[in-house]
């Protein structure tokens, strides 16, 4: 069937509308849409609301500046958001206005402030760019004013972070002083990023930590006290991390501002509400803050926890604790402290979450840079032989000691059997399984060839740390035992092929294993995978044992070889 001709108007509509375009767009009332699609300036509007938005500020295809015409805003409560930013009848009310940026992330000012020769192997790198009167102005500078805290004290910057000399994000936001007695600290200041979408992207670099930390909305960038001694903390929070602690996420990286090298400092997520809140994937629950701001509710509630722990007429139990606090959290949190020889413990935030029928307080890690080395003055205490040796058992256990947590670790450890022998279970299981010699050496490495990669030769607080860490588990053991009376702890030993796989006291384990037990703890060995079918029988001490799982009450030094099936 043939196709019918179009009408003759039809074919003359295409050209109508061409010719009419052209004479519209040459009209005065299509100049000023003409001037708007040839400005660099960005509505607003379009970008604060809807995906689009979201999506081209975190691609950071726009830049945010202060704006040239703008009411500054100001806002009742400083930790509030700043009023929309708006274009109202063609005019700017907010204080940045955005630009596009066809360049995209790689165009940012803090982006283009990086050499080449800025980059270490190994080593990620963030890079800040903010005004200089932003943070010298004699009247409203940051470091000017070190102790103004709020979102008033929050300055427009732009930063970029790269791993292995990549781009992975770049974005305004804004930039504060972070920390306590270090904000006066010039020459080393720490610093805290907020991401907001009126600065560009709403949350840091997807993946830049682990995925429990997304979305990141406020980042730390922190210099590690003492400045000879960068890891200390990172070492502190990856102990912590392997002992199980609620901690925050940290990386060492290198830090630039404005250009300029500023040395090692280290990355964390923020010890806040909100950014608990996507921990907890929601906002009800209380948070203590031991030295922030604490909501009123969750003060009077800690306050009620910390009287009941005090109160001397309370029998403490293991039982009555339990209903109150996460005792194997407290067990965690005290002994992290413990193992790293932290003497500033009164950090950090307690959680209680009220969506859990069963809430129980626990506690999150925070600001163990006092960890491995003698921070107080030697002229006025009397300090031990070696580093390794700081921070006894004792001190956690201070009679004199008001914090919650060492009250009741004090108070079951001496009122409570039944948490005495589950204390002493879990703390040596910890040395056993998690923070083994092999584990803490390969972190000391980790650290050493971050230095080498910045070309410094002395390595001597480095190898500090080695030495802390190969002796701190034998001194802590003999604490233990010294403390709670103890025979010395014994060794046991599995004498097994690398191949060969176990649980052992629930741990996993691959080949030898070697832990030592207080007398009257009890080993376990169960084979698995493979492991299992090709194990005849054990030998305990020399005596054979049939069962094909082991689970031994510790008396003396014990060797367990397993004997393998006969091959058919």
């Amino acid at each position: 069937m043939a196709l019918k001709r179009p009408p003759a108007w039809v074919l003359l509509v295409p050209l109508l509308v061409a010719v009419g375009g052209y004479f519209l767009e040459q009209s005065g009332w299509f100049a000023p849409m003409k001037q708007a699609m040839r400005s660099r300036s960005v509505p607003t509007a379009i970008l604060n609301y809807g995906a689009f938005g979201k999506i081209i500020k975190q691609m950071g295809l726009v830049c945010a500046v202060p704006a040239t015409k703008s009411k500054n805003a100001t806002a009742s409560d400083p930790e509030e958001p700043a009023p929309e930013i708006l274009f109202v009848k063609k005019r700017q009310v907010g204080p940045y206005e955005f630009l596009a940026n066809p360049g995209g992330r790689k165009n940012l000012p803090s982006s283009l402030v990086v050499k080449a020769t800025d980059f270490r192997p190994g080593w990620p790198l963030i890079s800040i760019v903010i005004r200089e009167k932003d943070l010298d102005d004699p009247g409203t500078g940051l470091l000017n004013f070190p102790r103004n805290r709020g979102r008033r004290w929050e300055r427009l910057a732009y930063v970029s972070y790269f791993e292995e000399g990549r781009l992975l994000f770049a974005s305004g936001a804004g930039l504060r002083l972070h920390g306590g007695s270090s904000r006066t600290m010039r020459k080393r200041t720490s610093y805290r990023l907020y991401f907001r979408k009126e600065y560009g992207a709403n949350y840091f670099s997807p993946g830049a930590f682990s995925q429990a930390t997304n979305p990141l909305k406020h980042l730390v960038v922190h210099v590690d006290w003492p400045l000879d001694k960068p890891f200390t903390s990172c070492l502190a929070f990856d102990i912590a991390r392997r002992m199980g602690c609620q901690t925050p996420e940290v990386k060492p990286a290198l830090l630039l501002i404005n250009g300029e090298f500023k040395g090692i400092y280290f990355l964390s997520e923020h010890v806040g509400h909100r950014q608990w809140q996507t921990r907890l994937g929601h906002d009800d629950f209380l948070f203590y803050e031991y030295r922030g701001n604490p909501d009123p509710e969750s003060t009077r509630r800690y306050m009620e926890l910390k009287d009941w722990a005090a109160d001397p007429d309370t029998r403490m139990t293991r039982e009555a604790a339990a209903q109150r606090v996460d005792l194997d959290n407290l067990i965690r949190n005290k002994f992290s402290y413990i193992f790293c020889g932290t003497d500033d413990d009164i950090q950090g935030a307690a959680v209680l979450n009220m969506r859990n029928s069963s809430a129980r307080w626990f506690w999150i890690n925070w600001d163990m840079d006092r960890s491995f080395w003698f921070h107080y003055d030697s002229r006025t205490k009397v300090l031990p032989q070696h580093i390794w040796e700081k921070y006894p058992f004792t001190f956690a256990v201070n009679p004199r000691a008001t914090d919650v947590r060492s009250v009741l670790l004090r108070r079951l450890i001496h009122e409570s059997p039944g948490f005495r022998t589950e204390f002493l279970r879990l703390v040596m299981e910890l040395m056993n399984h998690r923070v083994t010699r092999e584990y803490l050496l390969s972190r000391v490495a980790y650290y050493q060839g971050l230095a080498r990669a910045l070309g410094r030769k002395n390595l001597n607080s480095i190898e500090d740390l080695g030495r802390f860490c190969r002796n701190r588990p034998a001194f802590i053991r003999n604490q233990l035992q010294v403390y709670f009376q103890l025979d010395a702890p014994l060794q046991c030993r599995l004498e097994g092929d690398k191949q060969f796989s176990f649980q052992i006291d629930g741990y996993p384990e691959q080949g030898d294993y070697a832990g030592w037990y207080f007398k009257g703890q009890v080993i376990s060995v169960v084979p698995t995978g493979r492991t299992r079918a090709k194990i005849a029988y054990w030998l305990v001490n020399g005596r054979k044992v049939t069962q094909p799982e082991l689970r031994l009450p510790v008396t003396i030094a014990t060797v367990i070889r397993p004997v393998l099936r006969k091959s058919s």
